[in-house]
């Protein structure tokens, strides 16, 4: 008799970044050159100071493991990042480390939600969400937002959508797939809306918290510090410092739920990599301007994409205040193609080898989703056959 897969599992889909990266990778294996516009993978190498503290780590046999909550020296470096980009001071215990953002939202969800617990999120929205919190047995809920309003929410619209089984509201600014960052305005009004139901925590993934260039990012406890005891950071050093090999996450929540993640940390991971974590410490301590030759870089290849794409007729261009990626509307082309928008992306990958993420993945049909990480001569060829393609039709 085969072995029987879980409903847990049979309930949930692969993610969808993963699968196209599989069909670029059973593509590049067949020898096809294939520009890679679909990951979400820093176009640098980690800062070197930074690789040197992990050669240091392993020199000095740092290979046993760490406590459940990580080397005290990472979560401090955390708190004092906290302090000086956001004002807010946090305790030694009220940080947990974990193996990356995904894996701190794992964490997260498996301790705050009850089975039929509901988790409220906007789209277009990370494409694991939905999937993650259905693991954790709760029920996801999107908050639908258009690209004439910045991808924002509608705070009447976002209210509407709370029941006696809410758990949670999740915010992820800046905003991936479409690097908005939510203004100072809307950020009040849902702290507002906080206030107005106190059973409700709130989630913020912040993952690319340090790629901005004009707006800076606003979190809920900088305007409502109050609701801190409510709130709960997911982060890590993968998309920042471009570390996403290292594995290296964070949670920054009260105690009560940190010490909830450690015990179910200590049934599942034990705890993050020793070496990754010393040089983790290091990264967390560098200065924000160390790290602008990384974010001036993905500024000047957002501004080509989108300054190559703006005009082209049938495709609207949202401009991204943060992270490193240009979403673009392509919904009449779709109309006229009378595709879907995985099939534009399929044909895009099989016709002219770029790869992309289609909208729908992020809860947003009829927008692509391009990643302007990669190397500025990579950028100009893909997008060169991206605008091909387009011409084609």
């Amino acid at each position: 008799m085969p072995i029987q897969i879980s409903n847990r599992i049979k309930n949930i889909n692969a993610s969808a970044t993963a699968s196209m990266s599989s069909k670029v990778q059973e593509l590049k294996d067949r020898g096809r050159e294939i520009l890679s516009l679909n990951v979400g993978e820093p176009g640098f190498h980690t800062p070197a100071i930074v690789k040197q503290a992990g050669i240091e780590a392993i020199q000095e046999n740092v290979t046993q493991y760490t406590t459940v909550d990580g080397y005290k020296m990472l979560r401090q470096a955390i708190i004092d990042r906290y302090q000086t980009d956001y004002q807010i001071k946090y305790a030694l215990d009220e940080v947990c480390v974990t193996t990356g953002a995904k894996h701190s939202l794992h964490n997260v969800f498996n301790c705050t939600i009850n089975d039929g617990d509901e988790v409220i999120y906007m789209a277009p929205y990370w494409g694991s969400y939905p999937d993650m919190i259905k693991l954790s047995g709760g029920v996801p809920i999107v908050l639908e937002t258009d690209i004439e309003n910045n991808f924002e929410p509608d705070i009447d619209k976002l209210e509407s959508l709370i029941t006696a089984r809410t758990k949670a509201i999740l915010l992820n600014i800046p905003n991936n797939p479409s690097g908005t960052i939510y203004s100072k305005k809307t950020i009040l009004a849902i702290a507002e809306l906080m206030d107005k139901y106190p059973n409700i925590i709130l989630i913020s993934d912040e993952i690319y918290d340090q790629i901005y260039w004009k707006q800076t990012p606003i979190t809920i406890t900088q305007v409502s510090p109050h609701l801190k005891q409510r709130t709960i950071v997911v982060n890590g050093v993968s998309k920042n410092y471009a570390m996403t090999g290292w594995r290296v996450g964070y949670i920054i929540a009260p105690k009560e739920l940190i010490q909830a993640v450690k015990k179910f940390q200590s049934q599942s991971l034990s705890c993050a990599c020793s070496i990754s974590q010393i040089a983790a410490a290091t990264a967390m301590r560098l200065d924000r301007k160390d790290l602008m030759y990384m974010v001036d870089a993905y500024y000047s290849r957002i501004c080509y994409v989108t300054d190559a794409l703006k005009n082209i007729p049938n495709v609207q261009i949202f401009i991204p205040q943060g992270g490193f990626y240009v979403f673009v509307d392509i919904r009449k082309i779709l109309s006229k193609m009378n595709i879907s928008d995985e099939e534009f992306c399929l044909q895009l990958l099989e016709k002219k080898s770029v790869g992309t993420i289609h909208g729908s993945a992020f809860g947003a049909p009829g927008y692509v989703r391009i990643s302007a990480a990669a190397e500025m001569s990579t950028l100009k060829e893909a997008i060169s056959r991206f605008k091909n393609f387009l011409s084609t039709i």
